[in-house]
């Protein structure tokens, strides 16, 4: 678990990527990496916010890092800037986190690109 002030992100245990897959379903069809780690065939971590009901979702992959979910939880910013490592690959849906960034990740190098 990830605490800082506010909303913690609870590490999800591979046993349990099947309850919070249909949270990432939407990114994981564009997104397959995410897909992989939900369902236990590439490694990776899978944090949400909620496990019951997830608002907020990050997936650690092989081939990068995953945002997705409401970026207007605000309560959760303190633990996603805990989680997201400064160096991250970092892919996020929907567009609504970009504005948000600053709030939660520390990469000054970070610039925005298609991918």
């Amino acid at each position: 678990m990830v605490s800082r002030k506010g909303v913690n992100m609870v590490r999800v245990e591979a046993q349990h990527y099947n309850q919070v897959a249909p949270f990432f379903r939407d990114v994981a069809e564009f997104h397959l990496s995410i897909d992989a780690v939900c369902h236990g065939t590439a490694p990776g971590e899978v944090f949400v916010d909620a496990l019951d009901q997830p608002s907020v979702g990050f997936v650690k992959t092989p081939e990068g890092e995953y945002l997705v979910g409401d970026a207007a939880c605000e309560r959760a910013y303190p633990a996603l800037q805990a989680l997201i490592p400064e160096q991250a690959y970092l892919t996020f849906h929907p567009a609504s986190w970009e504005p948000v960034l600053p709030q939660i990740w520390t990469n000054p190098v970070a610039r925005r690109h298609p991918r």
